[in-house]
């Protein structure tokens, strides 16, 4: 049960920590938001995700918070492309 404990304590660590990420690069005027900077909070969290559940987690899939997780930092990251997409010249001349 301690175990198990720990192991909620460590996935909720980093979902807090991605959550403020999160949050503070949704603060940006979207006109400062670069790219490389959402890439890199990605993989970093991505990162931190694989490694907790190679790691540190029996059966990653059972466990209902890193499944959430997972999909929220898999999401962030599937969003990158269009942000980049909204970044183009063409699209910033016409909308920002």
């Amino acid at each position: 049960m301690e175990n198990l404990n720990k192991t909620y304590q460590t996935i909720y660590k980093i979902y807090e920590n991605f959550r403020e990420q999160r949050a503070e690069l949704a603060s940006l005027p979207f006109t400062k938001l670069e790219p490389a900077i959402l890439e890199d909070c990605a993989m970093k969290f991505q990162k931190e995700v694989k490694n907790l559940g190679a790691k540190k987690l029996k059966d990653p899939e059972k466990i209902s918070p890193f499944v959430k997780l997972q999909k929220a930092v898999n999401g962030f990251n599937q969003s990158i492309p269009q942000i980049e997409q909204l970044d183009h010249p063409a699209v910033k001349e016409r909308h920002w």
